[in-house]
């Protein structure tokens, strides 16, 4: 192929909106590709994001394609309503990126709020730039910087954010050699969010970064650090490909900065160090834990009550494609103890647990007493056997003296069905009861069906009360 000249048109309900031409043409050095267009495009996009890209976006492109590999960017130009980017680019025959200018900004002609197009329409600023100098240096340096004023989402605002990058670009043209190192410092000032947000960051967080990269070796990460008001971050250690190996510590007398993150308000304070792997785009991860919290809350009146106080926490969990896996985990405190050993799947499983509760008033207004459960999860080929037992060795139920109370539950669950028999028996003021039953769980029905109840003690008659109906039964 010598020449070809093409003429591009974008229409959307009979309106255009992009037109123009690209011609691609051999030259001494391989092929030149070159390309104006341009049109309404804003007509494609959500009423919130067409400021963004204005009455008419425009693209020009002026390229070569090498015949010895590589290619040479030229000219690249895209402008529209709040958008104006204009760089160039150079790559070695392997396509390695040996040089780089880019002059990136937005704002509104007007000096109005830029709304970005990113789902929920709720990420506004009022300026920002990016500039990066990559492989221009003959010293090998090179440099970026990114400037944000006026920035908000939803629960969290910034008045400036500001972030330089920089380092050395050595050895480009030797795949074998080649080196980049960098080293970056930021802030993020002006913060406005919720008051326990604010509590945890301040009204400032600082951000600092330092590594390097070698030809063909992982991308060893000295250091990672965010700090706030009350608040210390830190990862070390490699990242190959999108999986990170090594250290975090994370050290905060507020937790708060992490509730959007869990999708519910937490507070409380947190001392922790993990080890291992993090796999972002797989949601997966396999840490060793060691830490300590203190007054943690999640939101949950019953899990604030148990998590109350100091709160030790230990051991390994992963997250793999291999289901989820615990190994001498341990979380505990003066009400709660918590156990975990073995791994856990649908296809697969060797799972136990164990639990002892300080006192069942944690759980209920109708009960106390020191309970220990402790359970497993056997099986493979998706059929999973399970087994719970349940132990309070005195207490109170509804006001009455509870001695000796077991119950026990054996079951299966198979194509997301469960089915099991539950057994118990306990002293409730002096008398003697053995309760049995049934129980079946699918997407289309629950039950549960009581075989079985003995026992010589009958309450009087009086006003129903729903407590004292479940205490009846023991």
């Amino acid at each position: 192929m010598a020449d070809l000249t093409t003429q591009l048109e974008l229409t959307a309900d009979g309106q255009q909106a992009l037109a123009g031409t690209t011609t691609i043409a051999k030259s001494g050095d391989g092929y030149e590709l070159k390309s104006d267009l341009g049109g309404p495009l804003a007509s494609l996009v959500a009423a919130p994001y067409r400021p963004f890209f204005g009455a008419n976006t425009a693209l020009q492109i002026d390229a070569l394609l090498r015949d010895q590999g590589g290619v040479s960017v030229r000219n690249l130009n895209l402008s529209g309503g709040q958008l104006s980017l204009k760089a160039n680019a150079e790559t070695t025959a392997d396509f390695f990126l040996s040089q780089l200018t880019l002059d990136a900004i937005i704002a509104d002609p007007a000096g109005g709020a830029v709304t970005l197009p990113v789902a929920g329409s709720a990420t506004i600023l009022q300026r920002g730039e990016l500039t990066i100098d990559f492989g221009n240096d003959a010293s090998e340096n090179w440099r970026s910087v990114l400037t944000v004023e006026g920035f908000q989402s939803a629960g969290f605002a910034a008045s400036q954010i500001g972030f330089n990058l920089g380092g050395v670009a050595a050895n480009l043209a030797d795949a074998s050699a080649r080196r980049v190192t960098f080293n970056g410092d930021g802030d993020i000032s002006g913060i406005v969010a919720s008051e326990p947000v604010e509590a945890a960051l301040g009204d400032s967080i600082g951000i600092g970064v330092a590594g390097l990269w070698n030809a063909g070796q992982p991308v060893q990460l000295a250091q990672l650090r965010v700090v706030g008001k009350a608040l210390t971050a830190a990862l070390s250690g490699e990242i190959d490909g999108v999986v990170f190996k090594g250290d975090v510590a994370l050290d905060t007398s507020n937790i708060a900065a992490f509730s959007g993150l869990a999708g519910r308000d937490l507070s409380g304070a947190l001392s922790l160090s993990a080890k291992g792997t993090i796999s972002p785009a797989a949601g997966g991860f396999d840490l060793t834990l060691d830490g300590t919290g203190e007054n943690l809350a999640i939101s949950d009146k019953i899990a604030d009550g148990l998590l109350a106080g100091n709160v030790d926490l230990s051991g390994r969990i992963a997250r793999t494609e291999n289901g989820l896996l615990a190994d001498n985990f341990s979380l505990g405190n003066q009400q709660v103890q918590l156990a975990a050993d073995g791994n856990y799947s649908n296809a697969v499983a060797d799972f136990g647990f164990s639990l002892d509760l300080s006192d069942l008033a944690l759980l209920s207004d109708a009960a106390s007493g020191a309970a220990n459960v402790v359970g497993t999860a056997k099986g493979e080929g998706g059929k999973l056997a399970l087994n719970l037992d349940v132990t309070v060795p005195q207490g109170q139920l509804s006001g009455k003296n509870l001695q000796d109370a077991k119950l026990r539950f054996t079951g299966s669950t198979l194509d997301n069905r469960l089915d099991g028999r539950i057994a118990g028996q306990a002293s409730l003021d002096g008398f003697r009861t053995d309760l049995k039953g049934n129980v079946s769980v699918s997407n289309d029905q629950q039950s549960l069906e009581r075989s079985g109840l003995s026992g010589r003690w009958h309450p009087p008659h009086r006003h129903f009360d729903p407590r004292q109906r479940w205490a009846d039964q023991w």
